[in-house]
């Protein structure tokens, strides 16, 4: 049977292995799709990537057609001119020579507060030029009639030419230009060694052995081509000028205008006293961070670093100082001990020799002092400027430097021969020199808006860059590009301007002719003047200082800004400084002159590297404008001892004012004056607490100041945009944070204070109040109360604390401290040491040592829970409850101290009986 059994098995089938091979080869086939489908989608990103290339070859094609017809539109506007047409910087009408309008006569520039630079601060934006005299009616009039004639002229004419076109500035580099100079020619050594040529701008002249009033203006390079007649020229009319930069396109350049906290971590950047915020609409290729912060002990009137970039070095009050950049360590000290002490004497000016073994330095005594280095001695003395030294420049042969004053002229000296070789003077006063990397160029800056540029051998102006193009502000500063063919300008109104210089061919021939310079971009973002500008060695950006508080990185290709660099330091100092104490030491410890960092002229490094001593916004959250009086003190903001004397100041006063405030509050709204009744209560006590409060205050504020100018000072970690905490939740937590660190070293603190070895020196006197009323809450020892605040003062030390979060919680504190003295039992709370708790400790003294909390004195065995009897107002002052709370007062009270020193007095035992 068993084998019939088995023969009725069907037998084994190959289905299964039929769907198994099925299945097998659907995924082969699968996965051969898939490799298809890959192949296919790699072949679509390579044809993807050559359209991308070709669009962006056709598009460099396009600029570089557009390049080569606006070089054409130039080369054709040449050859018109020089065939009679109208100068590039002439307009359509008749327009005075150099294509602006005539200024009038310029004011003097004396010393002192009334100088060259002395108003520039006290004058708001958009108010004309740096505290210069106002204009006479004749001269009113005269302007207005000038502005008129401008705007007819402005108004569209009938075009015999090529139609007007709109220039792309971004293209009228010369080739090879930003991000690609080419190397600059052979220094020439173009300085004339012949003796200085003391004349007027253009050269050879009369020579002016007693320098008297100014000399001949500049004269006009060429015959003037305007037209008296108001009919339309019948000249060719000039192309239209270059449209606002990004037009088409939406590129913020007024990152000022940016609220730092709203953007996002990528797009700023933030250090304990400074920030930096990053264009959002470009993208980000720089990065910036804080290597050092160069204290001075006066205000730091300029900067520069050395051509390698190793060293920096500032011009301060009596003395030049050079720094190491690695390590930020001071490096020498040059001071002219000669020079007499008495008075201030600001260097105003700073520049390396190109080797680095010279420093030169201009100073408010006239003079230019020559520095060796290494021996700290001093190599050359150059005089002749009659007024402030504002601007030095080295060429890079390292024999000739070049001086500006506000004398109007513009100096150059040879160290070798000890003498001046040349000397040119222009209409108004000279803020800022530059020399050509080549050495054949010497450019100026004035206040009567122009730059100027003259050959450095010859003396002859090639070059007035002004008129409808030019600023229409005094310019402050101008520095060549390494490429030696292009110099950018920084002016009063708020621009940055680029300048490509005209064809020098037969320049030199001939003193009627002069190239034709145009600008080919300007840079518009800051809300200020502008007060200095740089290039770096690779001409890749260029960097601009403003009275904003802001320096900018701009891409001088596009025009966009890369990124502003803005400073920030502690908004209460700022608060107080504006408000009160810059007048104050303006009137108390005058400076002899301005000084301040950003109005010298020249150095164009200055501004834009940045003084420790420059004012600035110091808050995001408040933006008070600084008075006139910000600069009028020989102690500036950051100089250490004024804000010692400053902060010392804030804070016995605020804390007088906030004491007295609340305790007032609380004593006459909240505290029970039944209290006077009691037993304890002293003779004339509230006397006694606001005398003893007011004598500890000023201490206290003494020992307090150390750890506040420490804060100021950028050693705390205390941070200002609540983007800057280390996590989100921070903002938040900070708060119990704070009050749980600072109730646990109080405990310990006051706890020590108990100790009979330090009890009846420092803390008795706050324990002479038995019942306490609100005027006792800061009526300590001095070292008493700041002993018990110093965990406030350590803890943004230690942990990241917000700005704003940290004043909350001092002014919390003092409130706080005024509320559990005010006899008035709200909280019958076992977790929160409230008005009963601390009331406690001052019938029983060994009791209740917490702050807010009584978790450290459950802990450490000295909780003491109030009376019952203290939370019922009908028990809480009767006889029965005093006589209680005495007896085992008395008793403790001579186990602590001994004898009972107090005077309890009669008047309270008579209001005691009366009341019962």
């Amino acid at each position: 049977m068993y084998n019939a059994h088995r023969g009725m098995v069907p037998a084994p089938s190959n289905r299964l292995t039929e769907l198994l091979d099925q299945v097998r080869q659907e995924f082969e086939s699968q996965q051969r799709n898939t490799s298809e489908y890959e192949q296919n989608m790699a072949s679509q990103v390579q044809e993807m990537e050559v359209v991308r290339q070709k669009v962006y070859s056709l598009e460099q094609t396009q600029i570089a057609i557009k390049q080569r017809y606006e070089e054409d539109i130039a080369r054709l506007r040449h050859e018109l001119e020089a065939r009679g047409g109208p100068p590039s910087h002439v307009g359509i009408g008749a327009l005075p020579p150099h294509g602006g309008v005539s200024q009038p006569q310029p004011p003097a520039i004396g010393h002192g507060p009334s100088n060259l630079f002395g108003g520039i601060m006290a004058n708001p934006p958009g108010q004309g030029g740096p505290g210069l005299v106002p204009p006479s009616q004749d001269q009113q009039q005269q302007q207005q009639q000038q502005q008129q004639q401008q705007q007819q002229q402005q108004q569209p004419q009938p075009q015999q030419g090529p139609p007007p076109h709109q220039m792309n500035a971004s293209q009228g580099l010369q080739q090879g230009g930003y991000g690609g100079y080419p190397p600059p020619h052979a220094v020439n050594g173009g300085f004339n060694p012949q003796p200085p040529q003391a004349t007027a701008s253009p050269g050879p002249g009369k020579s002016r052995v007693n320098r008297g009033p100014p000399g001949p203006t500049t004269p006009h390079q060429g015959p003037s081509n305007s037209y008296p007649d108001p009919r339309p020229s019948p000249h060719l009319g000039r192309p239209s000028s270059p449209p606002p930069q990004h037009q088409g396109h939406a590129v913020i350049n007024n990152l000022a205008d940016l609220e730092i906290d709203q953007l996002r971590p990528e797009q700023k950047r933030e250090g304990s006293d400074w920030f930096a915020i990053f264009n959002p609409r470009v993208q980000r290729v720089l990065d910036v961070d804080l290597v050092h912060t160069l204290v001075h002990e006066s205000v730091v009137c300029c900067v520069r670093f050395s051509h390698d970039g190793r060293y920096v070095a500032t011009g301060c009050n009596r003395s030049a100082q050079i720094f190491e950049v690695a390590s930020g360590a001071q490096v020498t000290k040059l001071q002219d001990e000669s020079v007499d002490k008495e008075g201030d004497l600001y260097i105003r000016s700073v520049c390396f020799s190109p080797d680095g073994k010279y420093l030169a330095t201009g100073a408010e005594d006239k003079q230019i002092r020559v520095w060796d280095i290494q021996s700290r001695t001093i190599r050359n003395t150059f005089s002749g400027h009659e007024q402030d030294i504002y601007s030095l420049d080295f060429a890079r042969d390292g024999r000739h430097i070049a001086s500006g004053s506000g004398d109007r002229s513009v100096r150059v000296w040879d160290i070798d021969s000890h003498r001046e070789v040349l000397n040119l003077s222009i209409e108004d006063g000279v803020t800022t020199v530059a020399i050509s990397p080549t050495g054949d160029y010497v450019s100026a800056g004035s206040l009567d808006k122009s730059v100027r540029v003259w050959d450095a051998q010859t003396g002859l102006l090639i070059e007035r860059l002004d008129g409808i193009e030019g600023h229409k502000d005094s310019v402050y500063s101008v520095a060549f590009a390494p490429n030696g063919r292009s110099l950018v300008s920084g002016s009063l109104d708020k621009t940055i301007k680029m300048w490509e210089l005209g064809d020098n061919r037969g320049l030199r021939t001939m003193p009627e002719q002069r190239g034709v310079g145009k600008c080919v971009k300007t840079f518009e973002g800051h809300k200020d003047f502008v007060l200095s500008v740089a290039l770096t060695p690779d001409g890749r950006w260029v960097l601009s200082g403003s009275k904003d508080r802001g320096v900018q990185f701009w891409d001088p290709r596009s025009g966009d800004t890369q990124l502003m660099l803005q400073g920030h330091k502690n908004s209460v100092l700022e608060v107080f400084d504006t408000l009160l104490f810059d007048r104050l030491y303006a009137t108390a410890l005058p400076t002899s002159s301005i000084p301040y960092s950003a109005q010298r002229a020249g150095n164009a490094t200055s501004s834009v590297f940045g003084s420790p001593t420059a004012v600035r916004f110091l808050s995001n959250f408040l933006h008070l404008e600084p008075s006139q009086f910000a600069y009028k003190s020989s102690w500036p903001r950051d100089y250490i001892w004024r804000q010692v004397i400053s902060l010392y100041l804030i804070t016995w006063l605020f804390g007088l004012v906030v004491y007295f405030l609340c305790a007032s509050a609380s004593y006459l709204f909240i505290f029970d004056h039944a209290t006077f009744t009691h037993p304890k209560y002293l003779k004339n006590q509230v006397a006694l607490e606001i005398k003893q409060a007011f004598a500890a205050l000023p201490g206290m504020a003494v020992l307090t100041v150390p750890f506040f100018v420490a804060e100021v000072r950028g050693f705390a970690k205390l941070y200002e945009a609540p983007s800057n905490a280390p996590f989100a939740l921070y903002n938040l937590i900070q708060f119990p944070f704070f009050i749980a660190f600072t109730d646990f070293f109080i405990y310990w603190i006051h706890r020590t204070l108990h100790h009979p070895a330090m009890y009846k020196r420092f803390h008795k006197p706050h324990h002479k109040w038995i019942m306490p009323t609100p005027f006792a809450s800061h009526a300590f020892h001095p070292i008493d109360g700041f002993a018990q605040s110093i965990p406030y003062h350590v803890f943004p030390f230690i942990f990241p604390l917000q700005k704003v979060a940290y004043i909350i919680l001092f002014v919390f504190i003092n409130i706080w401290t005024v509320f559990i003295h005010d006899g008035e039992y709200v909280a019958n709370s076992p977790i929160i040491n409230g008005a009963a708790c601390h009331t406690m400790h001052h019938l029983y003294f060994n009791y209740n040592y917490g702050q807010f909390t009584t978790l450290w004195d459950r802990m450490g065995g000295s909780y003491r829970q109030p009376n019952e009897e203290l939370f019922r107002r009908e028990s809480k002052m009767s006889k029965s409850e005093w006589e209680r709370q005495c007896q085992e007062m008395e008793k403790l009270q001579r186990e602590v101290e001994g004898d009972d020193d107090r005077n309890y007095g009669n008047e309270a035992r008579r209001l005691q009986k009366k009341v019962l």
